[in-house]
């Protein structure tokens, strides 16, 4: 009887989305047109259709991952920089990347992908800017979570269709602090959805014109990277906050940027002088073709327009984080934040399954001012033999 009602209730669903899917039969352009929007929307569902059934297949135990967390704790080997700064899947360097990218583009699923990202994004933005509108609490409650339940509808357009997580986020009144390794552009959306953290952002963030709404109404702190004071200031305003039970959890990068996901760079110490507890969070997304760390250019990787246009060519982009048990540090660490930051380095990168470094954000800087310098000698040399 069950079975005979499912029926009943299925076919005719099934049936509307057969007709839907017919080649309409007066064949003009714009029913055409809207015929195949059709067929793409259903090529990404069943894109998240086999996404979610691989996923069911490892959690019951017939297929077996070829990617996880290590199973225990590893002894995190130490990379050396050049190694660190390096770059392993450029677009031009596998031939199915490039077939793969120009079957999705010219199909019309990378387009279609971008047109709702572009609506999501302004949408999402604009929720997450809300709470600066109005003090109210319930109001902040509301568009907090309609932003969040907008960037995973963004996610899911790109391709995200699952996001494994692995242990659960403290509440703030256990810790203040959750710092995670820095990755790309997605990294601080997927703690956000689980924590509703307020973040430490780079100065050159708070100029852009959609997420100078956002830091103010999460009140993120802002530091400039070049300044000392700006970093003294940051590292003083890190400590207030965990001692005002009113504020929120802070959301902290202590690599201070983005690496290759392979190796852990050198923590900063700002979050470590405070000789607080804090939640480690390690990510990182598996791949074969494509690695979407924010790397740059200069170091042969990917900008964040890079990042983006190869991530909307992606059948299924796959990602997963842990959340860590709370790391409370012993009396060394507390008077000692460089022992501190490099023993949370070690922690995270245990659980990772990936080397340490002591690359830093300098590293970035000396790569990308040697680029340009080259790049500036090349269009020299080139003038010089034109006029010749």
């Amino acid at each position: 009887i069950m079975l005979e009602s499912s029926l009943t209730y299925i076919y005719p669903v099934f049936q509307s989305i057969i007709e839907n899917l017919t080649f309409p039969s007066n064949g003009s352009y714009v029913s055409i047109f809207f015929w195949y929007i059709r067929i793409l929307i259903a090529f990404q569902f069943s894109l998240a259709l086999y996404d979610k059934f691989l996923h069911f297949c490892y959690s019951i135990g017939i297929l077996k991952r070829d990617w996880d967390f290590p199973s225990k704790p590893i002894n995190p080997p130490y990379v050396p920089k050049k190694d660190a700064l390096q770059y392993d899947t450029p677009f031009w360097g596998s031939w199915y990347e490039i077939i793969k990218t120009t079957v999705v583009i010219v199909s019309g699923l990378a387009p279609l992908r971008l047109f709702f990202c572009l609506i999501l994004f302004l949408l999402a933005a604009m929720a997450l800017s809300a709470p600066s509108w109005h003090p109210s609490k319930i109001w902040r409650i509301i568009t907090q979570r309609l932003g969040a339940f907008l960037c995973r509808v963004l996610l899911w357009v790109l391709g995200f269709y699952t996001i494994r997580q692995v242990g659960n986020f403290a509440p703030k009144n256990k810790v203040k602090l959750v710092i995670c390794n820095h990755i790309g552009i997605y990294d601080v959306v997927f703690i956000f959805m689980g924590t509703f953290a307020s973040f430490v952002t780079r100065s050159e963030n708070a100029k852009a014109p959609l997420f100078k709404g956002i830091i103010k109404a999460f009140d993120a702190v802002i530091v400039d990277r070049e300044d000392q004071n700006s970093r003294t200031k940051a590292a003083d305003e890190i400590a207030h906050r965990t001692k005002d039970e009113s504020t929120p959890q802070l959301m902290i990068f202590p690599e201070g940027t983005t690496s290759n996901q392979n190796t852990l760079f050198l923590f900063k110490k700002g979050v470590f002088v405070v000789g607080e507890p804090l939640q480690p969070v390690v990510l990182r997304f598996h791949y074969r073709h494509f690695n979407p760390s924010y790397t740059g250019r200069t170091a042969t990787g990917n900008d964040a327009i890079d990042v983006i246009f190869r991530s909307l060519c992606q059948f299924v982009n796959h990602v997963e984080y842990k959340c860590l048990d709370i790391y409370y540090p012993n009396e060394e660490e507390k008077a000692d934040a460089i022992l501190y930051a490099k023993n949370v380095q070690r922690h995270m990168a245990s659980h990772l399954g990936c080397g340490v470094s002591d690359a830093t954000y300098e590293d970035y800087k000396a790569l990308r001012e040697a680029y340009y310098a080259k790049q500036a000698q090349l269009k020299q040399e080139k003038e010089t033999k034109k006029n010749k």
